[in-house]
């Protein structure tokens, strides 16, 4: 049981709608770790007009959006930058996840409506000169830049030493991502790899930490509350290591601070999908009509779910 009775973000969170949009299914790599449902969905196209009309309805109230964008591969999108550019003009924030694929014309067209880019690399597909060159030209926009190379275990000294190699080269943050069976899917085990290899990846670190300057980080300090006490930081590792993020029972904020979009265009509170669906992008979604929601689920799991403010019920 938890012992404190109010979870929310700080006072800076407080003032921005947290969105996480899986754009697309599609995507042009096909590797052999990844779920198909994440690899060969359609390249559906989207009436920039209802998407103008949802983003400045969740911009409301002097809110501020910040936006998660993740497929399959969001670039193959074509009304994609149309969407970065009027986040940037409701003065929102992005963050992108990307293979980084595309070609360098549509990264120099887009690099400055990009705040952070989380780029994976996938050895069986990556072309390493344009990964670098796609690296450079947001390093110059001033975005920032988080790597995440996929480690497969017939192939992990190889992808080590590329890591090294462009860590001197790219003062970015970095990570070694183990890889599960089913990547995307419901199997929650990691290939096998040796305890060296498993130290490897715990130890290995980039060039520039994720830090306070990082607004994702900033907008997603959690506070926790006792009755009669002044809210205290949380830090969100722990409140999981110690089995603190239940919330069962407990009214929940999700499709108020924040919502998601999965690729068929749904909108849901969270990724719990609890409540079900509230809406779709392709119609005339209105955001004050939701309400906050009792949570019935044992444990909130996801992270981008647990940071909309939770009270329980007494």
């Amino acid at each position: 049981m938890n012992p404190f009775s109010k979870i929310e973000r700080t006072p800076f969170g407080k003032n921005w709608i947290f969105l996480n949009w899986l754009m697309t299914n599609h995507c042009n790599y096909r590797c052999s770790y990844c779920a198909p449902s994440l690899q060969m969905g359609p390249r559906q196209s989207l009436d920039i007009k209802l998407i103008e009309n949802f983003l400045t309805r969740l911009a409301r109230d002097d809110k501020k959006l910040f936006v998660e964008f993740s497929g399959g591969e969001p670039t193959r999108i074509k009304e994609f930058p149309q969407i970065l550019k009027m986040i940037t003009q409701l003065g929102g924030k992005t963050l992108l996840i990307s293979n980084g694929s595309a070609k360098l014309e549509w990264w120099k067209n887009n690099a400055s409506f990009l705040n952070i880019v989380q780029l994976s690399y996938h050895s069986e597909f990556v072309n390493l000169e344009h990964f670098k060159n796609v690296v450079n030209i947001l390093k110059e926009a001033g975005a920032h830049i988080h790597i995440s190379f996929m480690m497969k275990p017939d192939i992990f000294e190889e992808i080590l030493e590329t890591a090294k190699s462009l860590k001197e080269e790219v003062p970015c943050s970095m990570h070694l991502q183990p890889l599960r069976a089913d990547f995307a899917g419901m199997d929650r085990e990691d290939f096998l790899y040796s305890p060296v290899q498993r130290k490897i990846m715990t130890d290995f670190k980039g060039r520039r930490a994720l830090t306070l300057e990082n607004i994702s980080i900033n907008l997603k300090r959690l506070m926790i509350g006792y009755k009669g006490v002044i809210p205290t930081p949380v830090n969100l590792q722990r409140l999981e290591m110690n089995g603190q993020n239940s919330f069962q029972g407990w009214k929940c904020w999700a499709g108020i601070e924040s919502f998601v979009i999965n690729g068929e265009g749904d909108i849901y509170r969270g990724w719990c999908l609890e409540g079900g669906r509230i809406g779709s992008i392709f119609e005339d979604f209105n955001p004050d009509e939701i309400e906050p929601i009792i949570c019935k689920k044992k444990l909130c799991d996801c992270r981008f779910d647990i940071h909309s403010k939770k009270i329980k019920e007494l």
